[in-house]
């Protein structure tokens, strides 16, 4: 927020959730608000960061309202297209959360709407601890 003060960025995640992930989810996250600023061409951009969860998943979305991820860019990065020299996107953020989500075992969805974008990230939920014995 403080790297961009013009932004609206709104959070909506249970306060128990919490998923199998290490400290690089941070960069994950942050990429994702990045680039949904960054490649917004609005002066106040907005991006929503929420959580829903399953028993065994978290998913996270962030949502902009900016002009969308171009669709050649979206299916390279998910897998939809073939990456040749000429073919394979244009920049290193949607990457960073594409291999970031692989190593966590994780699914990334990318979808440009009318409104902008929402990318998902679907990651396994923590088990919560065991009480301990005494």
């Amino acid at each position: 927020r403080s790297q961009f003060d013009a932004a609206t960025i709104t959070v909506d995640i249970p306060e128990a959730v919490a998923v199998s992930a290490d400290q690089r989810l941070r960069v994950l996250l942050r990429s994702l608000i990045d680039n949904a600023i960054v490649h917004n061409d609005s002066p106040k951009p907005t991006v929503q960061i929420r959580a829903t969860t399953t028993e065994s998943t978290v998913h996270l979305e962030v949502i902009d309202d900016g002009p969308g991820i171009p669709r050649e860019e979206r299916a390279v990065v998910t897998g939809q297209t073939e990456i040749t020299p000429l073919n394979h996107g244009s920049g290193l953020g949607l990457w960073l959360v594409k291999w970031l989500t692989d190593s966590y075992g994780g699914q990334l969805e990318i979808e440009t709407t009318d409104s902008g974008s929402v990318v998902r990230v679907r990651l396994g939920r923590a088990r919560s601890p065991s009480p301990s014995s005494s």
